[in-house]
């Protein structure tokens, strides 16, 4: 006669059992940029806002153009506030994909801090799967960082270091591939020289087809 004991011990996992499950050969970290400026009508195409149609574009990224079984997370800096919507994880393209719908345009654009806070995670990564692995770092905006000047750590000047001003020195220090996609801008972007690849957009249309050209650039 069984027990009927649901109170069973089930064995914790091991960290090599924890790397196996969470393992993803392909990492995505995207960063949006729905500043204040995302709530101009030039370059929508179609749609209502540039903010709008850049939501279009990485939704149809995030569902068609990052492998099905890549590792992906949103850090957004819009009306609400500036921090990660969807960490770094298998399996939750459209949960990224429902927190991009939620994203309204407002306030500045703190490109230093998200950027710094997406190297973060990805390095983070990185260790937990023992260097094994691609990392991706992709940014999507349509101006320069607001936060220049500032650590986002310590919130300290640093203004004599332009690299650590743009966020890129952790990502060029720590092996992160950088990608940023410049949306609707009149000239040229600081990430540009320090990216490995960059492209310009100037509608929804273009800004996915320059994800998807550049998906198709990284190695693999």
């Amino acid at each position: 006669v069984s027990s009927g004991n649901n109170n069973a011990v089930v064995p914790e996992e091991t960290p090599e059992q924890q790397v196996e499950r969470f393992f993803a050969r392909w990492n995505f970290y995207i960063v949006g940029d729905w500043s204040g400026s995302m709530n101009d009508n030039e370059c929508a195409g179609s749609y209502g806002t540039r903010g709008d149609g850049e939501k279009v574009a990485l939704t149809r990224f995030v569902r068609e153009v990052i492998p099905q079984d890549a590792s992906r997370a949103l850090y957004a800096f819009d009306d609400n506030g500036s921090f990660e919507r969807v960490p770094l994880g298998l399996g939750n393209t459209e949960a990224v994909v429902r927190e991009i719908d939620k994203v309204e345009a407002g306030q500045g654009t703190p490109l230093n801090s998200a950027i710094k806070h997406g190297v973060k995670a990805l390095s983070e990564q990185r260790e937990r799967q023992g260097g094994a692995g691609y990392y991706y770092l992709i940014v999507a905006t349509d101006g320069e960082a607001t936060d220049s000047g500032l650590d986002p750590y310590t919130g300290k000047r640093v203004a004599e270091d332009p690299l650590v001003r743009d966020g890129i020195k952790d990502a060029n220090e720590k092996n992160i591939i950088l990608v940023t996609i410049g949306y609707c801008l009149q000239q040229g972007h600081p990430l540009k020289e320090h990216s490995f690849s960059y492209r310009e957009a100037s509608s929804p249309e273009e800004l996915f087809e320059a994800l998807k050209e550049v998906q198709g650039e990284l190695p693999y």
